[in-house]
């Protein structure tokens, strides 16, 4: 038993890279481009630049991962699988 105990400690200082897939594409008749996370509900943002989208896009999972809404456990990547500029 203890050492299970052991082998939980040593798991949890692991952090996990979460890779999440993003969309991005911009507003018709405008600069505006949104972007958003298809698999987080609620997870949407818009910016004038695709940097600034995927800035505002961790803002946003970091303040809904404070809420309990979506698990953070460690560092953020983003996979951009649509960009429509």
């Amino acid at each position: 038993m203890g050492m299970s105990l052991i082998k939980d400690m040593q798991m949890s200082a692991y952090a996990v890279l979460m890779i999440f897939d993003v969309v991005i594409e911009r507003e018709p008749d405008s600069t505006v481009l949104v972007g958003s996370v298809p698999a987080v509900r609620g997870a949407y943002t818009q910016g004038g630049s695709t940097q600034e989208v995927l800035e505002r896009l961790s803002e946003v999972l970091h303040l809904l991962a404070s809420e309990g809404l979506v698990a953070l456990d460690g560092g953020i990547e983003f996979r951009v699988s649509s960009l429509d500029t």
